[in-house]
């Protein structure tokens, strides 16, 4: 049987969904290949459309076919054509950090993976709903893709051998009830959280590393008042921070100013997109900087669900865990903190909230958390129901 899967990409997806997507395609493909030949196929929004997928699904009775994608954007696309799918047409996957109430609503979805943190009472009756222990977050653990084989040594050895803080910087989220409201890390609560850093490790270098989450949507008059409170803004005008690579956002200023102000050595590693599509970012550069440097300490931020996935779901970040701290910000949402917490106290990484707790002690490194058993799962059912019957060789 020839299978093809079509990962759905939307425009301007973010790295996350788009990981989220390609990795779930990735294991259904290697599951089903045990015994069909399968095909994968990225689609972006711009080039096709669901009625273009249907159309050839519909001429090619021969085949079967599958459609993954991830995040918000790609559930308004899934949830687009209000057609019943072909019968070739297997599954229409979902997956991503939130459900949406027009993915939820919609029936052409056949199977949602969601966190486990976000799924509450009412979406466990949703029987297409399967929970996933953590976010799906691959780990860049290679040599950036722009050095040669033959500059990887090289590259290796200009990492250095430092105490020096890597702060991956979260930003404002968009609230998880309503896609309208947003919540902002106040600039205020930049101040403070320098002021922890500044006090826990005040001989160390620091590389900044934002987003472009990081300083979305323009601050609050109440962002001022109080800089651990959520703030939320119905604010639909997005700043244009990440659109060069000068000036910097105004929560990585403010971050830089305070503790350049006291003394530390500080790098802002600025996220930017141009005119054409092209990103800048340096944030593997920054991870893979970490896992080299015996005395280097992440800081990731609980807004991130993947950030955090990351730390508990990887052997490399696990066996830097005394090194790893996740701090709270007032754009993570009660799930999100929750989870960091419980995941802080189980021992796989210090935390950062009113003041700076380590990683707590544990009698054996923490296993990794499996974000992929639900996806497994899911692929080795549906290679049941697709399982080549052999016929009983006839007796002579």
């Amino acid at each position: 049987m020839h299978f093809f899967i079509y990962t759905m990409l939307a425009t301007g997806q973010g790295l996350g969904d788009i990981n989220n997507a390609v990795t779930t395609a990735n294991i259904y493909a290697t599951i089903l290949k045990d015994h069909h030949t399968v095909e994968q196929q990225t689609i972006n929004e711009a080039d096709t459309t669901l009625e273009n997928i249907w159309s050839t699904v519909q001429q090619h009775p021969e085949n079967q076919y599958l459609i993954i994608g991830a995040g918000p954007k790609a559930a308004k696309l899934l949830q687009s054509h209000p057609l019943s799918k072909p019968d070739n047409l297997q599954e229409i996957i979902w997956t991503g950090h939130q459900p949406t109430q027009e993915l939820l609503a919609g029936q052409q979805v056949s199977t949602i993976f969601l966190p486990q943190h976000v799924i509450t009472a009412d979406l466990e009756k949703d029987e297409r709903i399967q929970a996933l222990p953590c976010v799906i977050a691959p780990l860049a653990n290679q040599e950036p893709s722009y050095l040669s084989a033959g500059w990887s040594q090289l590259w290796r050895c200009c990492i250095p051998n430092a105490q020096e803080i890597i702060i991956m910087l979260g930003g404002d989220a968009d609230s998880p009830n309503n896609s309208h409201e947003h919540w902002l890390i106040p600039n205020a609560w930049g101040e403070q959280f320098a002021k922890k850093i500044q006090q826990a490790w005040p001989s160390y270098n620091i590389i900044i590393v934002n987003g472009p989450r990081t300083g979305k949507y323009p601050q609050t008059k109440q962002a001022h008042i109080d800089p651990f409170k959520p703030i939320i803004t119905h604010e639909e005008t997005r700043n244009n921070h990440h659109q060069a690579p000068f000036p910097y956002d105004p929560l990585s200023q403010t971050i830089n100013d305070a503790l350049t102000k006291e003394g530390m050595n500080v790098e802002v590693w600025h996220f930017w997109k141009n005119n054409e599509g092209t990103v800048y970012s340096r944030y593997d550069e920054a991870m893979e900087r970490f896992l080299k440097n015996p005395k280097a300490i992440l800081i990731t931020c609980a807004d991130s669900a993947s950030d955090t996935s990351k730390n508990v779901s990887h052997y490399p970040l696990l066996h830097k865990r005394h090194n790893i701290y996740v701090t709270l910000t007032p754009s993570t949402t009660p799930a999100l903190a929750n989870i960091a917490k419980k995941w802080h106290d189980s021992g796989y990484f210090g935390l950062i909230n009113t003041e700076v707790t380590p990683c707590a002690e544990t009698k054996d490194t923490p296993m990794p958390i499996n974000p992929f058993h639900a996806v497994t799962t899911s692929a080795h059912a549906l290679l049941k129901k697709n399982q080549p019957t052999s016929k009983p060789t006839p007796r002579t």
